[in-house]
């Protein structure tokens, strides 16, 4: 979620990226269960909604397939998702300590 809701969004030559639904523990009687699982389905349709604001190149139900198990870009391919803008190169670098 942070990478994706940058302005100018940087990952590393071999960073891996990763998508996958919300998770947490749950416990208490049935009712309990039933309202930890809606805020759990809020939550995972909370995090579509803000990759969708923030540039995600597919539609709700392709970033909720996609989600449904850990799934992993690399970098270039986070870029084509839509959840970063460029891969960090020494060049990139360079140019910042000279703009200091």
């Amino acid at each position: 979620m942070l990478l994706a809701a940058g302005s100018k969004r940087y990952l590393y030559p071999h960073a891996k990226v990763m998508l996958h639904l919300p998770s947490g523990q749950m416990g208490g009687d049935a009712r309990d269960l039933e309202i930890q699982h809606r805020q759990m389905g809020v939550y995972r349709d909370k995090v579509i909604d803000i990759l969708c604001d923030c540039g995600a190149k597919k539609n709700r139900t392709e970033i909720l397939g996609d989600m449904d198990r850990d799934y992993w870009l690399e970098p270039q391919e986070a870029i084509d998702y839509g959840l970063a803008d460029e891969i960090l190169t020494p060049e990139i670098w360079r140019s910042w300590i000279k703009e200091e």
